[in-house]
């Protein structure tokens, strides 16, 4: 397979690789996971009590929210294995949106990976979980590990409504209804600008990455829009990989077909394309260019200096590449200049190999960061 370069694939092998796999995923959970596995099985909830914490990420984290003032380590901590390399530590701190969630996901969840020994930490990497990534260990294997063995430290953040944050009623990542949703994405990213301060007074001096695999590079991308002016100035860079802008990613690609229309449908009396552009516009309406726009007067001045890598699949079917390019738009009219790195294939064989093509986009960031060109 060819190396990642600057500009999107145009190789039949490329196609191929997008449309079979992405397909085949696609084929393969509609058929194991049944009907039962539907998105939006109560329909659309309490959008009012959605648009309240949007209202206060709005006003600014810092005064709205609180900071992470405690982080409650477990005593049943491990090192991990890696010849004794890489250091593995599971802590929970209080979400500081735990006023808009349900009751599980009030405590939230992140594991550490970092060099063992006290070797010198070199970063800071805060992993946001993409769609159905429900605990740690993806992320550890394929990011967390190799980074640590270059110096690397991570933060891998169990989201809202996943793992065991998830409510009792909720099959898998199948988030209930429309509003909790939205919730969750509020708070994934809140919670992920909280933790950069965080990690920047844990390892003073040192820079932060925000990154995440497809949805989980949409909320990287959405923390790092929000972060306050004191926080981004410390250092801080955001490396989403296969990623969209918005939550509308979820009705624009394969994922569609996880959703339960027919609930939408009856709820509010309409066709089922009525219902299509009913939800794309409530979901359209909370994409990164509506959090900037909301959030700050002028973007660059409360993310001066943010760096950004982004990768993206050439022929991907679950983030069409309408998403992908819309990203890459605000991105830079974020951080005014960003490093795209393109990938043959589509989603699944770009997740499939994230080791070889998200770990470089990553150390590129820090790179970027430290004045390297």
């Amino acid at each position: 397979m060819a190396q990642p370069s600057r500009e999107p694939s145009t190789s039949w092998i490329s196609w191929l690789l997008g449309c079979f796999f992405d397909t085949l995923a696609g084929l393969l959970m509609r058929l194991l996971l049944g009907k039962d596995h539907r998105f939006f099985a109560d329909g659309y909830g309490d959008l009012a009590r959605c648009e309240e914490l949007e209202g206060m990420v709005d006003k600014g984290i810092d005064v709205a929210f609180p900071d992470i003032h405690h982080m409650e380590w477990e005593d049943d901590t491990h090192g991990l294995e890696q010849q004794g390399e890489v250091s593995v530590r599971n802590a929970s701190f209080a979400s500081p949106c735990g006023a808009f969630t349900c009751e599980e996901s009030k405590t939230a969840y992140v594991q550490v990976v970092a060099p063992a020994g006290g070797r010198h930490v070199r970063g800071v990497v805060i992993h946001l979980p993409q769609t159905g990534d429900m605990g740690y260990g993806f992320r550890r294997k394929t990011l967390g590990i190799p980074l640590a063995l270059e110096g690397y430290a991570s933060i891998i953040l169990v989201g809202p409504y996943y793992g065991k944050r998830k409510p009792r009623s909720q099959r898998r990542h199948y988030v209930r209804n429309v509003a909790e949703y939205l919730i969750s994405a509020s708070t994934t990213f809140t919670e992920a600008a909280k933790l950069v301060k965080w990690a920047q007074q844990e390892w003073p001096d040192t820079h932060v990455c925000l990154s995440g695999i497809s949805y989980g590079g949409a909320m990287a991308a959405c923390a790092a829009s929000i972060l306050p002016a004191s926080v981004a100035a410390g250092g801080v860079a955001v490396a989403p990989c296969v990623s969209s802008s918005s939550p509308k990613a979820i009705v624009g690609g394969l994922l569609v077909s996880q959703i339960d229309w027919q609930t939408l449908m009856e709820e509010k009396s309409h066709t089922r394309q009525q219902a299509y552009d009913h939800l794309s516009e409530i979901l359209a309406a909370r994409d990164l260019r509506e959090l900037i726009h909301h959030t700050h007067t002028n973007a660059h001045v409360h993310v001066q200096g943010l760096k950004c890598v982004v990768t993206t699949a050439s022929h991907d079917r679950f983030v069409v590449r309408s998403d992908g390019l819309a990203l890459i738009k605000e991105l830079v009219r974020m951080c005014g200049t960003v490093e795209e790195v393109w990938l043959e294939g589509g989603h699944v064989s770009s997740i499939a190999r994230c080791t070889r093509v998200f770990v470089p986009s990553i150390r590129r960031a820090f790179q970027l960061m430290d004045g390297k060109t």
